[in-house]
């Protein structure tokens, strides 16, 4: 079985066993990703996700300056990763999850 089928049928296996507002993120597959969270809110982490970008270049200390500044513009309980390729399967408050491509890199955000 090749690497996609095994992340697919992973992906399928936990949708199926997880609650209904839960998100799973698989690697590069984003049309499998649901963005939920508010225009507002994807705005202003499109913009701290281009100041990131621009005044670091590490992918730990992106994360850790958007988590930082989400904590403090919209309260404590941001997560964040920020990688070329990765997985994720997480549970995050119902509107409060972002997920997108910044060039080679895919940024997800949620709040818990």
């Amino acid at each position: 079985m090749q690497r996609a089928e095994i992340l697919i049928d992973l992906y399928i296996f936990l949708r199926e066993t997880m609650e209904t507002h839960s998100i799973i993120t698989v690697g590069t597959f984003s049309k499998m990703v649901e963005n939920q969270i508010s225009p507002k809110l994807e705005n202003e982490i499109g913009i701290l996700m281009k100041k990131g970008f621009q005044n670091f270049e590490d992918e730990r200390e992106i994360a850790e300056y958007l988590v930082t500044t989400m904590n403090k513009k919209d309260f404590p309980h941001w997560q964040c990763v920020v990688g070329r390729s990765y997985g994720s399967c997480i549970n995050s408050l119902e509107k409060n999850h972002f997920y997108k491509q910044f060039g080679p890199f895919y940024v997800e955000m949620w709040k818990c």
